[in-house]
């Protein structure tokens, strides 16, 4: 099994090793293994997990529903409908907001339009 070092993990996450220490504290990920020097070492799972954690923040995912979805991850299969429903439920808010931008480029594309195509 293939380990990461912190700064390793961070080059792979595209997430700053202050990022990733602030995600382990706020318990968004599990507690990550360390070596015998005490220092933090990720596995390819602690991996996925970040991606994964790093597309829910950067589709604006409250922190607390992110735990929460966590929290019902590792209670396993028993939890799955729960977690689909959360994905479900942030799932229609991305899309209700790509809506929302979609209309505002609609209008600052009409305005281009205007001032400079006369």
């Amino acid at each position: 099994m293939k380990l990461y070092s912190i700064a390793q993990a961070s080059r792979e996450t595209d997430l700053s090793q202050h990022t990733l220490r602030y995600y382990e504290r706020s318990e968004l990920i599990p507690s990550i293994a360390k070596d015998a020097a005490g220092r933090r070492v990720y596995t390819e799972s602690d991996l996925k997990a970040l991606k994964f954690i790093k597309a829910l923040r950067g589709t604006q995912m409250p922190i607390s529903e992110i735990r929460e979805y966590g929290r019902l991850y590792f209670q396993g299969k028993r939890t799955s409908r729960k977690r689909k429903q959360l994905l479900e439920a942030h799932r229609l808010r991305i899309l209700n907001e790509i809506d929302k931008q979609s209309r505002y480029l609609e209008v600052i594309s009409a305005k281009i339009d205007v001032m400079f195509n006369n």
